[in-house]
């Protein structure tokens, strides 16, 4: 575990979306770095012309259990009123 004053600690603070980022070398880079419950699904519409299927994730290098954190279970814990 890195101590409290490290960079990495700070990063595992926040909460990353995958934002069009499905590749698996990407997405194992982030989990390594902040780990699986920080990362959420994010997709950039409506900013971004075609949304990017959701089910692009599951081909990214999550376990089943990581797979549904990332698509919405990481996401309900800092937005509770949506459960």
């Amino acid at each position: 575990m890195p101590e409290k004053n490290s960079k990495i600690y700070h990063l595992r603070r926040f909460y990353y979306d995958t934002a069009l980022t499905l590749d698996p070398i990407t997405m194992t880079a982030l989990k390594t770095l902040v780990g699986p419950s920080q990362i959420v699904c994010g997709t950039d519409f409506p900013f971004v012309p075609t949304q990017v299927p959701v089910g692009g994730l599951s081909k990214s290098g999550f376990t089943a259990d990581e797979f549904r954190g990332v698509e919405l279970e990481n996401a309900l814990r800092f937005l509770p009123t949506w459960k």
